[in-house]
């Protein structure tokens, strides 16, 4: 993941994560399932609050274009995530009307 902060630019530097999060999902360099950086490390590596970081992944998570698995971390949402499986069990009474 490669994202840049223009400390020049008026843009919130949360709306300047969202959007360049957002265009490498679209440009396919972010692929569903991959993990993100945890939000202390990206505030690390662009300089900025952990707040900040926080914030661009709540809108993120809204969009749908992140989901959070508690434990695990941040990844791009998709058709698979790492250590989700997702089983639907029916249950009903038996009788002679189920045949």
């Amino acid at each position: 993941m490669n994202i840049r902060i223009d400390k020049l630019d008026n843009t919130p530097f949360y709306k300047q994560i969202c959007e360049q999060i957002r265009e490498q999902v679209r440009g396919g360099r972010l692929q569903p399932g991959q993990m993100l950086p945890s939000l202390n490390q990206l505030a690390i590596l662009l300089g900025i609050s952990r707040e900040t970081t926080k914030k661009a992944y709540n809108q993120l998570l809204r969009e749908s274009i992140l989901i959070s698995r508690q434990g695990k971390g941040v990844f791009v949402a998709g058709e698979r995530t790492p250590g989700r499986d997702e089983i639907l069990l029916i249950l009903d009474k038996q009788s002679v009307y189920n045949f």
